[in-house]
């Protein structure tokens, strides 16, 4: 006899049945794919050519330009200190003699279009060339990436380093015009030229249309080259597998997936090839099979229902150490302020008293710093048993923090919590604590400091400011001692 679940199960299993004559054969794998592959590829490499390649053409003009600055400004730099010694001693045609030295010299080499002396004040004392400058008294703006703005003559006649701006003249050729102090002892004026930068403009094209055709070159040849990986490594494989799908949606469920490589196609192949070999068995095997996973599913929530019992298992365990301090496994502080709030609120509403004691161990620190802290955890772990061993089992224990200690003393009035304080302190004094060596430490004690609810306190806060008061008082009194909490430790 079939189990209910069982039969379930196969009154829900139908054939397979695959109507191949109503499916429509799948197309040839076509341009589609390969369109869209070599679109993305196409355009990923021109971008990538184009920025290269604009990087490349503004790295070249950049340093072709610096070049030219510094070289402009070199061959100024070698002329101004005779030509401030030349104004120094108002010696015109000497300093005629320099600009036109400059310009028929060094400065042919660099396009010099002209050369001035301006005296401290801005004024043209000397020039060599058309006259642009004498002419124009305020130089145009700069354009482009090295705009300047302002006088550019009262600029260089006020700076101190050497300047330079870029403009474009009105025939539309670019002119570099770079000023510097002319210095010997003291500042006689500033040199000011300017450059035709026509020579560079046209390498610059020269440089750029070789960049643009290599670049194209380059382009072509890598778009050509992934291509044809492309097509080797991705379209062939899919194709295959398309047309292998096709074979079996017609009716050939034993066609396989020849592709016997390594990568992510050739266990796409196995994977479909494993899908068709389970197609092929499917009718016959279907009902068992079915049965089988009914089966194994009885089995994974029988499993899942015993998973479930140690989760609830494990999150009592969470629960539980998230309440006890890990190494006296006692309460911890919050916990036993939980506890607290509980108590109070019965102790209010049963009006029966409850007793509430602050520990302390006293020169705790000289044990960790003397035996070290293995010591004084062994110690604390003790401190915490002789307690628990003294305490009854309706009392609350916990560790406080360090090396104090509370203690909640139910239903308990005064006389009796004192007599409890009292009996933990002479536990803890006749207690032989020994180090990790087994040898015997020095007499151990403690201070306790007691307060009642809700005699003393009727809320948590005011009744561990009490008990804390008491614990102090007690320390400073000489500890190994007991005190409770009376309004005359407030006054002192």
């Amino acid at each position: 006899m079939m189990s209910p679940s069982e039969q379930a199960a196969k009154e829900s299993v139908k054939p397979l049945a695959i109507e191949v004559e109503n499916l429509k054969p799948i197309e040839r794998f076509g341009w589609g794919v390969r369109a869209r592959l070599s679109a993305v590829v196409m355009t990923a490499i021109l971008l990538f050519s184009g920025v290269t390649g604009q990087f490349l053409i503004d790295v070249q003009r950049r340093t072709m330009f610096e070049e030219a600055r510094q070289r402009a400004a070199a061959l100024l730099e070698t002329l101004s200190v005779p030509c401030a010694m030349a104004m120094s001693t108002n010696d015109l045609e000497r300093l005629d003699a320099y600009l036109e030295e400059l310009s028929a010299g060094g400065g042919r080499r660099l396009d010099l279009l002209e050369v001035a002396m301006l005296d401290p004040q801005g004024r043209v004392t000397a020039l060599s060339g058309p006259g642009i400058l004498e002419l124009n008294s305020s130089l145009p703006h700069a354009r482009g990436e090295d705009e300047t703005s302002g006088d550019f003559i009262a600029q260089a006649s006020d700076s101190d380093s050497p300047l330079w701006m870029r403009d474009i003249s009105d025939e539309g050729t670019t002119r570099l015009t770079v000023s510097m102090p002319s210095v010997s002892g003291l500042r006689w004026g500033t040199l000011i030229a300017t450059f035709d930068l026509s020579r560079l403009d046209e390498r610059l094209g020269a440089i750029k249309r070789m960049t643009v055709v290599g670049t194209a070159i380059v382009a072509l040849a890598m778009m050509w080259m992934l291509y044809v990986v492309i097509a080797s490594l991705i379209l062939g494989p899919i194709r295959h597998l398309s047309e292998t799908t096709g074979l079996i949606l017609q009716g050939d469920l034993s066609a396989r997936a020849e592709l016997n490589t390594g990568d992510e196609f050739g266990q796409l192949a196995r994977t479909f090839n494993a899908m068709a070999g389970e197609l092929q068995e499917y009718t016959a095997h279907l009902e068992s099979r079915v049965i089988d996973r009914t089966a194994e599913v009885e089995a994974k929530n029988e499993e899942l229902g015993e998973m479930n019992s140690r989760l609830n298992s494990a999150v009592e365990e969470l629960d539980r150490l998230a309440r006890t301090d890990p190494l006296t496994g006692l309460f911890n502080r919050r916990a036993f302020s939980e506890r607290l709030d509980f108590e109070l609120k019965r102790s209010a509403r049963t009006e029966y008293p409850l007793g509430f004691v602050l520990i302390d161990i006293d020169f705790f620190k000289n044990v960790n710093d003397k035996h070290g802290h293995p010591t004084g955890d062994s110690v604390l772990t003790r401190v915490a048993e002789v307690l628990v061993e003294n305490l009854r089992t309706t009392d609350i224990v916990c560790r406080f923090g360090g090396e104090e200690f509370a203690v909640l003393l139910l239903d308990t009035g005064r006389t009796d919590a004192i007599a409890v304080a009292e009996k933990l302190r002479e536990s803890i004094a006749t207690e032989t604590f020994m180090n990790e060596e087994g040898i015997a430490l020095k007499r151990l004690t403690i201070s306790l400091g007691v307060a009642l609810c809700p005699e003393d306190a009727h809320s948590a806060n005011t009744l561990l400011s009490r008990t804390d008061r008491a614990l102090y008082s007690a320390k400073a009194n000489g500890r190994n001692q007991v005190v409770m909490w009376s309004e005359d430790l407030d006054r002192t």
